[in-house]
């Protein structure tokens, strides 16, 4: 038996596939979300930029945590800031350094915010 971890991964790379990323957490943060990978969190701080996201396999725990983090962060931006428009989510992804396409103002309001919000208690998966 595949574990439905493993399954996903297809999902993943394809969505990579379509959707081609040149900043790291909502490249991977998008394919972890729309492959069906969000897993709830483990017991590390939630980071408060992307430079705290460790996408590499310096530590296994690390790295999983870091896709895993951005899932929730794209998972808060589509669902939250942009109320699921798609149209809207794209216009982002093809411009990310613009915050102001997801009503906020720079990349530490974006944090700050998703912080609150999952320290929150987010709705369940």
């Amino acid at each position: 038996m595949i574990p439905d971890f493993v399954r996903t991964v297809p999902r993943h790379e394809l969505i990579h596939f379509y959707l081609p990323f040149y900043v790291t957490w909502i490249g991977e943060g998008s394919a972890w979300y729309w492959a069906g990978q969000l897993r709830p969190l483990d017991t590390l701080p939630l980071p408060s930029s992307p430079d705290e996201m460790i996408f590499w396999w310096e530590t296994k725990r690390q790295t999983l945590h870091a896709y895993n983090c951005s899932g929730w962060l794209i998972r808060f931006i589509y669902e939250e800031l942009l109320q699921s428009d798609m149209t809207a989510f794209l216009r982002f992804f093809a411009s990310p350094s613009d915050y102001t396409l997801i009503g906020v103002e720079s990349e530490e309001d974006l944090f700050l915010r998703w912080r609150k919000y999952m320290n929150g208690r987010p709705p369940p998966l």
